[in-house]
């Protein structure tokens, strides 16, 4: 299995934010299965290929990697490419109800963790 992109996390006082997320009460067993099955298969793809139902651009190199759990709850976790670094950053975990993301911020935290990686 080829990799096109490794993926990394933001960490905050030594622990993944996304790690934390995903292993936390946000996520159950079933949820955290499915996102790393779509993480598996984000890897192998080009990110001109990151599209829907798995992960989509949403507008000045951020991206949004979609999943569900059991209940249907719409899960989601932001981040951006590092291209010379050939890798995915995920900086922010959330969510998605009635077409609108949670944080509704997400837009401005995203950008400003990117700053944050690309400033270590």
């Amino acid at each position: 299995m080829k990799k096109n992109w490794n993926i990394h996390e933001l960490h905050d006082r030594g622990t993944g934010v996304i790690s934390e997320f995903v292993a936390g009460r946000a996520c159950s067993k079933k949820a955290a299965a499915k996102f790393d099955r779509t993480l598996d298969h984000l890897v192998q793809v080009d990110k001109t290929s990151w599209s829907r139902p798995h992960a989509s651009p949403l507008g000045d190199h951020i991206y949004v990697i979609r999943f569900t759990d059991e209940n249907r709850t719409q899960l989601r976790v932001f981040g951006h490419f590092e291209d010379l670094e050939h890798c995915f950053v995920m900086t922010l975990s959330g969510g998605e109800k009635d077409d609108q993301y949670e944080p509704s911020n997400y837009a401005s935290q995203t950008q400003d963790r990117r700053t944050l990686v690309s400033s270590d």
